[in-house]
């Protein structure tokens, strides 16, 4: 009698694998997996199929052209505490030039909740600009404005006003003070003897005045250098002392620029000095990149990051990215701690995002990924601050790096990576796609890959990586995502290397071109009501000689959840978009386009058993199958006959041999592996009181070889809930 094998398989919480031969496979991985979620728990379930938002609508009422859809940016984020208010939330949606707003403080569908105004992105134009749709906004949430910039409009933030449900745009205008000054073609201690416009702006833009230069040359004959200052020859009475410049020794050291105080897009420094024929230095480019931490600004432009000063109550300061003091003052030229400046990263090649960790403010760049932080990890300061190069990985855009927990993760073209603080205060980073899955990862397409969209459920703990896999050449189709790849923290557990992965395909609906564009975190507070007395200033508000008392609600605790923004229609009759999320219990997608949606498949492929032998044949002679039973009522099909609300079914394949196709003839026919045993049929309304939760199938299997895979996949309408497999292995012994 050939020896009998039975082998459980419990759980698949180490998810979708790649890296490794098809002999080797660790326990609990999969070859491939699609649509289907793995918990923490080791139960696989079906996703829902993608649904609109209940009672939602299609925004706007006139559809937008094709164009939008193909060569346009589409973009949604979220301006959190509007006006300092934490339960005032709005999701901002840029649909090529066009930004729309949406109440997220309501509880009804957030598309219903459009708000009365919008944003012409052509209204901020930066010169030279004809498109202003062509790239993606980027926001900031701060002091309860939101500030917009993109690299061809100008920077602005926003101001609502709940009374009026309007909104005010405020264009930022940039101040940086002249560290640079102009070439003037002289040594640093060269007195010249002719007064060039460039060196008589250098002069006064460290300082020295019209009536100081007038003295200094009728004493000298010639010019004070670059290195000299008018004040350090100051007299008792504390006047200039032209005598007192030749006394002084003033070496090579340039003094200390930065008088004047410029636009740094628009550096007019005729107008600034009032000396003609100097040359306007104009940078068309405008910050690609904005990011609100610890209360400064921040942009990113090119290989500069300009910062703030920390932010007035009202704003005044937003975009003074200098000192306070004048930098080339005797007086008053000290830096001090909240001031703003500009920070110079010259191998940074672009900067395409902003955003931080506990302690830094990190770069993310076409060369690498940098970190701004304080002295030994403390957080950043004006007078000090450390620039520290995290990583080579490149950064090709925003959506390619997310805040997780309390690290960050991005993609690049070596992998997905985890960027985390150590106790030392340094950004360590990991590969932590090399050992999972990058065999997989490197398959998508590398335009795929740097289009890709990285977005953090933290209440799933779950990040989504949205990508189209028929991305094409250079950014066409940029906002069209029709696939997900997943990594599940509450599976072993990213922060000890390791990580559980599996996928997400959408299905095609005919006739129409529908796609997620986008995700955002919702997040719902639960309120208490907390009367306060009313006063005005120390006066108490009475009313007949009554304390008026108002309600103030107060926010206990917030839950989150992940909502998508979608977009549906066809390239004739245009597009519109909505919210929604994976919800459909009938397992179709975009059911909301035409009332029946599309069926998607969903399916498990296990790694090959070879019961640690690769010499000798194996035969399978039955599989048990596990599932939770998801049948609980009776109801009507529509046609008056009796049917059950969430029916499951699930069915199986062997497949031999290590074989990737049916064409060997090594795979099995399909069987259904969920099955009711007793079944009784109610009446419409009647609970399906089956006693059995856990329903548990014996399966005859036919086929032999050396290594065997199984297959279980859904079918059309069906949930499956799968919580183990076990099987029945022959062994045929070596002659």
């Amino acid at each position: 009698m050939q020896p009998q094998v039975v082998k459980s398989y419990l759980n698949f919480t180490r998810g979708f694998f790649t890296e490794s031969t098809p002999l080797n496979y660790p326990d609990g991985s999969c070859i491939d997996i699609d649509n289907i979620d793995i918990s923490r728990t080791g139960r696989l379930t079906r996703r829902k199929g993608l649904a609109a938002e209940i009672g939602y609508t299609l925004q706007p009422t006139t559809p937008f052209v094709a164009d939008v859809v193909h060569n346009q940016a589409i973009e949604s984020n979220v301006w959190s505490a509007v006006n300092q208010n934490a339960d005032l939330n709005f999701a901002v949606v840029q649909i090529a030039n066009m930004v729309y707003f949406c109440d997220l403080s309501q509880n009804t569908a957030i598309s219903s909740n459009l708000k009365p105004f919008t944003i012409n992105l052509d209204n901020f134009k930066s010169p030279s600009v004809n498109n202003t749709g062509r790239y993606p906004i980027c926001t900031a949430s701060g002091n309860g404005y939101l500030f917009i910039t993109s690299p061809v409009i100008e920077p602005f933030y926003i101001t609502y006003n709940k009374t009026t449900d309007a909104i005010t745009t405020n264009v930022i205008v940039r101040q940086i003070r002249d560290y640079d000054g102009v070439e003037d073609g002289l040594k640093v201690d060269e007195n010249p003897t002719t007064l060039s416009i460039e060196h008589h702006y250098n002069l006064l833009n460290q300082g020295w005045t019209e009536i100081a230069i007038s003295n200094y040359f009728t004493k000298y004959n010639n010019y004070p250098s670059n290195a000299q200052v008018w004040w350090a020859a100051k007299d008792a009475d504390g006047n200039f002392d032209v005598n007192k410049m030749a006394e002084i020794q003033f070496g090579t050291t340039r003094a200390g620029r930065g008088h004047f105080i410029v636009d740094p897009f628009n550096i007019d420094r005729a107008t600034v000095s009032g000396i003609s024929g100097l040359p306007i230095v104009k940078i068309d480019e405008r910050p690609p990149a904005v990011d609100f931490n610890n209360g400064r600004l921040y942009f990113g432009v090119n290989q500069q990051i300009f910062y703030s000063q920390i932010l007035s109550k009202n704003a005044d300061n937003v975009g003074k990215f200098l000192s306070q003091a004048d930098s080339a003052s005797e007086i008053d030229s000290i830096l001090v701690a909240s001031d703003g400046g500009v920070i110079n990263i010259p191998n940074a090649g672009k900067i395409t995002t902003l955003t931080q960790t506990q302690t830094s403010e990190v770069v993310g760049t076409t060369n690498g990924i940098w970190a701004i932080t304080g002295p030994s990890g403390q957080y950043f300061s004006a007078i000090d601050y450390r620039v520290m190069l995290v990583s080579d990985v490149i950064i090709n855009n925003a959506g390619n790096i997310c805040k997780v927990e309390d690290a960050l993760v991005c993609v690049s073209d070596g992998g997905m990576y985890l960027l985390q603080t150590s106790d030392r205060g340094n950004i360590e980073v990991q590969n932590i796609s090399l050992f999972t899955i990058q065999t997989f990862y490197l398959s998508i397409t590398k335009q795929a890959r740097s289009q890709s969209k990285l977005t953090y459920d933290s209440a799933a703990k779950k990040l989504y990586m949205f990508y189209n896999p028929d991305a094409g050449i250079e950014d066409y189709d940029s906002s069209i995502y029709t696939n997900a790849l997943i990594l599940d923290l509450t599976l072993y557990g990213m922060y000890e290397g390791k990580g559980g992965f599996y996928k997400y395909s959408l299905a095609t609906l005919t006739g129409y071109n529908n796609f997620i564009s986008d995700a955002i975190l919702l997040r719902y507070p639960t309120l208490t009501a907390e009367s306060i007395d009313m006063y005005i200033g120390d006066e108490p508000v009475l009313i007949d000689d009554e304390q008026v008392i108002i309600n103030e609600y107060v926010a206990l605790n917030t839950s989150t959840e992940l909502t998508f923004l979608i977009i549906s229609g066809n390239d004739d009759n245009g597009y519109q978009f909505t919210f929604g999320q994976f919800d459909n219990p009938n397992f179709v997608d975009w059911f909301y386009v035409d009332d029946l949606g599309i069926s998607f498949d969903s399916y498990l492929l296990t790694a090959p058993e070879m019961l640690q032998d690769i010499t000798r044949n194996k035969g399978l002679t039955y599989v048990w199958c596990l599932f939770d039973r998801t049948e609980q009522n009776f109801i009507d099909n529509g046609d008056g006959q009796v049917t059950f609300d969430f029916p499951s079914g699930c069915l199986m394949e062997s497949h031999w041999e290590w074989t990737s196709s049916s064409n060997a003839t090594r795979w099995s026919n399909p069987q259904q592996v969920y099955r009711l045993r007793n079944v009784y049929w109610g009446n419409v309304g009647d609970t399906f009181d089956y006693s059995y939760d856990v329903i548990e199938t014996k399966t005859s299997v036919s086929g032999h070889g050396k290594a065997v895979s199984l297959k279980l996949y859904s079918q059309p309408f069906k949930d499956f809930r799968l919580l183990a497999i076990a099987a029945e292995y022959t062994v045929v012994p070596v002659p």
